[in-house]
């Protein structure tokens, strides 16, 4: 849970993982280290102006099948977080 967004901030997830903010634009986007690799979390709208596009970006990843791993993961979490949306 990231309790601050302030740059340099800690944080620690549920699951024991921990890291730093390394960067926070409020409404737009946010920056952390997760483990040895930095995790990028945007919003961007679109030309409309009705819809917003949620985007996440991992990078730093040690191979290929880490890349794919997290991929995957990604993909899960962006699947839940729009099966909620709309439940909304």
């Amino acid at each position: 849970m990231i309790r601050t967004a302030a740059r340099g901030a800690p944080y620690r997830t549920a699951s024991g993982i921990t890291g730093e903010v390394r960067g926070y634009r409020p409404g737009d986007r946010i920056r952390v280290t997760y483990g040895t690799t930095t995790v990028q979390v945007a919003l961007t709208s679109a030309a409309d102006g009705a819809r917003t596009m949620l985007r996440v970006h991992q990078e730093r990843m040690a191979s290929a099948e880490q890349r794919e791993r997290q991929r995957t993961h990604w993909q899960r979490v962006m699947n839940k977080t729009a099966g909620a949306l709309d439940q909304g």
